[in-house]
């Protein structure tokens, strides 16, 4: 189900055939002829979400790495593999669902914070419920630092090397209270990245791919300029190892 190579981590799945209804037989001989999977760069993790719908994305991504991976279909594509960079499999791999938002609302925390002209942009721009998670996370661990009370604006002008030492300390307590220890933290922790989105490839059949080849049976190899043959030999090779009593594995 999962491969790791280099900087990246690739899941597929191994149930799309539930979402025909049929089972994992019939669904290899509706893909025999099938060589390659449309693959582009066509799904994000967002940590700046604007809207419901993003929010929840990244909800149903933490899904596909965990217990269900037909939870990023819908009524346009049917996703058989996504390609992550490491370190996010790895905090969505080992972190509880909650963590996600933690993950999200932290990072725009410590934007915030770091961004004083940014800050309307932000007020305006993101999901609501995560800005006020976001606010929640300020209050607790960097309120002194957003308001620059006496002792802390005194520490950043005279004493900056203690006030960056207060700052750290901070930011290792939100970490491990909110999100543990993760290496996604050493990417959203830089205030000046303003990294919003981490694109991930996705390789699927589209509504009519899925229709013509899978509901229809119509032969097709799904060879056009967008697809790769590797991500087809990876999730095929991936149902052997889930179902080794049904299917022969791919040469």
């Amino acid at each position: 189900m999962i491969e790791r190579n280099k900087k990246e981590v690739w899941v597929s799945n191994p149930n799309i055939n539930k979402e025909a209804k049929i089972n994992i037989s019939d669904f290899i001989e509706k893909v025999s002829n099938v060589k390659a999977l449309r693959t582009v760069e066509s799904l994000v993790f967002t940590i700046y979400p604007t809207s419901k719908e993003e929010y929840n994305k990244n909800l149903k991504l933490w899904d596909y790495v965990n217990k269900n991976t037909n939870s990023l279909n819908d009524k346009y594509r049917k996703v058989f593999n996504v390609i992550l960079p490491e370190e996010l499999f790895n905090f969505l791999k080992f972190s509880k669902k909650s963590k996600v938002n933690n993950l999200v609302a932290l990072s725009l925390a410590i934007r915030y914070v770091n961004d004083e002209y940014g800050r309307n942009i932000i007020e305006q721009q993101v999901y609501e419920p995560i800005l006020e998670k976001m606010h929640s996370i300020i209050n607790k661990y960097f309120y002194s630092f957003l308001h620059k009370d006496e002792e802390y604006a005194d520490y950043e002008e005279n004493y900056p090397e203690y006030f960056v030492v207060l700052w750290n300390k901070s930011m290792e307590k939100a970490q491990q209270e909110l999100i543990g220890n993760s290496a996604m933290f050493k990417i959203i922790s830089n205030p000046f990245n303003k990294i919003n989105d981490f694109k991930l490839q996705v390789s699927f059949m589209s509504d009519r791919d899925w229709n013509n080849i899978i509901l229809n049976s119509s032969e097709d190899s799904l060879e056009r300029v967008e697809s790769r043959q590797d991500v087809f030999d990876f999730w095929k090779n991936n149902l052997y190892l889930e179902h080794s009593e049904l299917l022969e594995p791919v040469d």
